[in-house]
């Protein structure tokens, strides 16, 4: 059954923990107060993440997740934009001690960031599931196109997530961090709260394992694929809707929230069935095959069905964004599809003389389909995308649809995949 408005949620201070994560609570082994070692030993640490952001093409039921709660499944891929995290530990100890004086004053977060509370929160949020407290820096930053469907709060929190998860001595595993975002995700709201958010696990997924990854309910992993290392991806964003007033009331807070809750809930409930087939039956099978024509013709068929109907129809030029994916596809394009709830729209473009194909797995950027007690690959791996070796630009045809995409009036974007994800690096 749809649910309806009741479910907005309300804004809370930043730090509020919406979910503790326990036992098999959500589905997650032994998350809450793992031992973090000797919080001592820890002290003068400094560790860097660097995350990319996301394309996230498609929801697969909204009618299973609501703010504070993640789920619904989901896809979408990596590519080269990043959010990066510096943190450093000053002091740190268990929350039931006394507070210690030190020689850089009382315990205190010292947070520097466009985007103050989202940082704090989060921090908060893992220090409390430690059961810690404690005086450290933390410095953070985005890509800045917030609001635009391009995961800017996604790769932003997990970057902070990921660079204390370091620092503290790797208390969880990837996939405990991933649930301790998804079921305390939020995004800004005024006077410095913070307000529930919708989560599907894309975002943190390939942000921290990089390529195309697949999930089901509960943040679940079902597949994961590289894309083509000489591809480039061409991101338009209509310029009309970038400004602030149209960002705020558009593309997040209470109007997305309803838009997500309602219209776009109730053509899951006849959809969902047939997006999760086209996923499972053909999506995956060509994504695992290195066939990324058949992948972006299943990702057409997605855009086109369910949720993805609702969050493209919310906006002003609704007709138009339909009509430049399919510009994109007949323009050398071998997959397009709006981001999120825009409004960005993505395109994976082959380099010159390319097919649409894979070069196949490679090391650990891989294909693996997850079953549900697998674990999960590393996560400090080297961004980084191998030229050709013929030296022609494998940017060219990207950059030549950008063009055509730029003279209908949209600011474009040229980047590439993420294969590798996160990059953690540390220093005493």
């Amino acid at each position: 059954m749809t649910r309806g408005k009741d479910e907005i949620p309300d804004p809370v201070p930043p730090g509020t923990i919406l979910h503790m994560i326990r036992g098999n609570g959500h589905g997650v082994s032994g998350v809450q107060h793992p031992d973090p070692g000797n919080p001592e030993g820890l002290l003068g640490r400094t560790v860097h993440a660097a995350v990319p952001a996301r394309i996230h093409l498609s929801v697969l039921d909204m009618t299973r997740f609501s703010p504070g709660r993640p789920g619904g499944g989901g896809l979408g891929y990596a590519i080269g934009m990043y959010a990066h995290a510096r943190v450093k530990i000053r002091d740190i100890y268990p929350r039931r001690a006394a507070p210690r004086e030190s020689v850089d004053g009382p315990p205190e977060l010292r947070v520097d960031a466009r985007r103050p509370s989202l940082v704090e929160h989060i921090t908060r949020v893992f220090l409390g599931h430690l059961g810690l407290s404690g005086s450290l820096e933390v410095t953070a930053e985005g890509h800045e196109l917030n609001h635009m469907g391009l995961g800017s709060t996604s790769a932003l929190v997990t970057a902070v997530a990921l660079a204390l998860n370091r620092a503290l001595g790797d208390p969880y595993t990837s996939h405990e961090v991933r649930a301790i975002i998804g079921y305390n995700f939020v995004e800004e709201w005024k006077d410095g709260l913070v307000i529930p958010g919708f989560e599907t696990g894309v975002g943190p997924f390939v942000g921290v394992h990089g390529g195309f990854g697949v999930l089901s309910d509960r943040l679940r992993p079902v597949s994961r694929f590289p894309l083509p290392r000489d591809h480039g991806v061409v991101i338009a964003l209509i310029e009309e809707e970038m400004s602030d007033t149209l960002v705020e009331s558009r593309n997040a807070g209470i109007s997305e929230t309803e838009l997500l809750m309602n219209r776009a809930r109730a053509l899951d409930e006849r959809d969902g069935p047939g997006k999760a087939y086209e996923v499972l039956m053909r999506l995956i099978p060509a994504g695992e095959a290195g066939d990324m024509t058949g992948v972006g013709q299943s990702v057409r068929h997605l855009q086109r069905m369910g949720s993805k109907v609702a969050e493209i129809e919310h906006h002003l030029r609704a007709a138009d964004i339909y009509e430049t994916m399919e510009i994109m596809l007949d323009n050398g394009a071998v997959m397009a599809g709006m981001s999120s709830v825009g409004p960005a729209i993505a395109a994976l473009v082959p380099a010159p003389g390319g097919s649409g194909g894979s070069e196949g797995p490679e090391g650990s950027g891989g294909s693996r389909t997850w079953p549900a007690d697998a674990g999960e690959p590393s996560w400090s791996r080297a961004p980084g995308i191998s030229e050709p070796a013929n030296g022609d630009d494998p940017l060219t045809p990207a950059h030549e649809l950008a063009d055509l995409i730029r003279e209908r009036g949209y600011r474009v974007l040229v980047t590439r995949p993420d294969n590798h994800g996160a990059l953690i690096t540390e220093t005493d």
